[in-house]
């Protein structure tokens, strides 16, 4: 059965790449219908009930219809419903608590700081090559395409992800970005998106978890005509539709490395791949920070040239002495 409304291409009878529920729905959403998204969302968020869920009973969980289920599960690459449920059946026994995913990491690593060091670094990289496969190539050239071109960059992240956000308003800033975090939540978090304007985008950085703040920010943005970039392992069913490029990093096995660490590699990339739109501009501005630290620090930074040709300065116990600018 085939689909071919919209994005809903036809599919083969399978996805030869196979994969994660995560892997598929970055490989084929750019090709989903506004439907599909949100039943693709759905699936990604309720994994525990739609193991056990007829096409039926999602249709209606989702506000479509049961054939919109089944087109979308055939346009993610599964035989069909029954293949899915098998393979989130498969996923719901790998997932555990916090507690959980912590006891089963001491268990399974031991003591030996060597090994666990070891074994974690092995998790990153392997987390890193799947990135590879769950970030679509054309939605990260989308993505870096307006944030360079952006008026003003707002980078939205709490929590843990919060310092993520902040390192990367920082790095983008310092590339001649004008961009700013912003980390609060609740109705403090209105006094960071204020100002968005059109022209204007919203990076959200976000990990798993769907949230009252996140589906206002993401309404204010539309409303005021800003664009709207995720950085997450995850694109939660309130996010369908609002988004104009989201880059997925995948979840890892039983959660027993965070997703932090990916998605900041992700933001490092981004970061690169802005600076490269305008590689004068953003050179410019990283000598004009490295020109600015040395009037606040009196000491040459960069290419300051003789130290004759400094200025004399006078310091706080009225010496003089040369310094830069």
């Amino acid at each position: 059965m085939s689909s071919s409304s919209g994005g809903g291409d036809t599919q083969p009878s399978a996805d030869t790449a196979g994969g994660s529920l995560d892997e598929r729905i970055a490989r084929h959403g750019g090709r989903l219908t506004a439907s599909e998204h949100r039943v693709a969302a759905y699936l990604r968020e309720h994994v525990d009930e739609v193991a056990f869920q007829s096409a039926g009973e999602l249709g209606a969980s989702t506000g479509t219809s049961d054939a919109t289920v089944i087109r979308t599960v055939k346009s993610l690459g599964y035989r069909g419903l029954p293949d899915l449920k098998r393979a989130l059946r498969s996923a719901v026994k790998q997932r555990m608590s916090p507690a959980e995913q912590l006891s089963h990491s001491m268990d399974s690593l031991g003591k030996d700081p060597a090994q666990i060091l070891k074994h974690a670094l092995a998790l990153a990289v392997d987390q890193m090559a799947a990135a590879a496969r769950t970030v679509n190539p054309d939605a990260f050239r989308v993505a870096t395409e307006l944030v360079a071109g952006a008026r003003d960059v707002v980078v939205l992240g709490a929590g843990p992800l919060g310092s993520v956000a902040e390192y990367l308003a920082l790095r983008l800033s310092r590339v001649g970005v004008r961009a700013h975090a912003t980390t609060t939540t609740g109705y403090l978090l209105a006094d960071g998106l204020v100002n968005l304007r059109e022209g204007d985008v919203l990076v959200v950085v976000t990990a798993g978890l769907t949230t009252p703040e996140l589906s206002a920010a993401l309404d204010h943005a539309h409303r005021a005509g800003a664009s709207v970039v995720a950085l997450t392992d995850t694109v939660p069913a309130v996010t369908a539709g609002r988004i104009a490029a989201s880059l997925v990093v995948p979840t890892a096995p039983a959660r027993r490395i965070s997703a932090v660490s990916t998605i900041t590699m992700l933001a490092e990339a981004l970061v690169i791949a802005v600076a490269a739109q305008d590689p004068e501009g953003s050179l410019s501005a990283v000598e004009s920070l490295i020109a600015l630290r040395g009037r606040f620090t009196g000491e040459p930074l960069g290419e300051p040239g003789p130290v004759a040709d400094w200025p004399l300065v006078s310091d706080r116990e009225g010496k003089e002495r040369r310094a830069y600018g």
